[in-house]
């Protein structure tokens, strides 16, 4: 089997509640042997993927932290999840000491955080995911698999997020109130009125005599 990317195009997502729910989206698709390997700077987002994943994959939201100081916490969902973190560790030779390669096979899916780090670590089947920083919230996420198995995750994540509906980021401006098709529009409180005379006069309008006297 070939190799599925999304680097091109890639999935954008505009909030850390973003990230979440495509978290839980990929964590209702797993089961026991699947790796997913996540990479990105620091504070790009990838506990906050890795939360929503076991989320989806049925752990109880409190259970899961960021494993830098244990390198692996193991959880227990609707599949068993095996979360790590390599940011602490030099090369495969330590990792390996850690008995890592041995939870490749214990029949749960694998996270791991900093999967960059210690490339020796990807297993020859198993979903990549790049996570890189766009602006103060927004985050551009990258897929890469490799096996049937793992690129249909990877098919089924980026087809389910680019079809879902867009979730609008914090900083991104609202259609204004005024706009065609979006119902009256709502004048601010400091926008000045247009008085009761000509239309942006700022005059009184004269008076009219009432239909049938004649004006003296």
């Amino acid at each position: 089997m070939g190799r599925v990317s999304t680097k091109n195009a890639g999935i954008r997502v505009g909030s850390e509640k973003a990230m979440r729910a495509l978290g839980e989206r990929l964590g209702r698709l797993l089961e026991p042997g699947d790796f997913v390997g996540l990479s990105g700077e620091l504070g790009a987002g990838k506990t906050v993927l890795v939360r929503g994943i076991a989320q989806g994959a049925g752990v109880p939201p409190g259970e899961v932290a960021s494993p830098t100081f244990a390198i692996v916490y193991p959880y227990r969902g609707r599949i068993p999840i095996f979360h790590a973190d390599l940011y602490r560790v030099a090369d495969a030779d330590e990792l390996y000491a850690t008995g890592f390669f041995d939870l490749l096979g214990a029949g749960g899916a694998t996270l791991v955080e900093w999967i960059d780090r210690v490339p020796e670590a990807v297993p020859p089947e198993h979903l990549q995911i790049r996570i890189e920083r766009t602006g103060a919230r927004t985050r551009r996420i990258a897929l890469e698999a490799a096996g049937e198995r793992h690129e249909g995750l990877a098919r089924a994540l980026a087809a389910e997020a680019l079809s879902g509906p867009r979730t609008r980021g914090p900083l991104e401006e609202r259609p204004s109130a005024g706009r065609l098709g979006s119902g009256p529009r709502t004048r601010g409180p400091l926008e000045e009125r247009p008085s009761a005379g000509r239309l942006g006069s700022g005059k009184p309008a004269a008076k009219t005599p009432p239909r049938g006297r004649k004006k003296r």
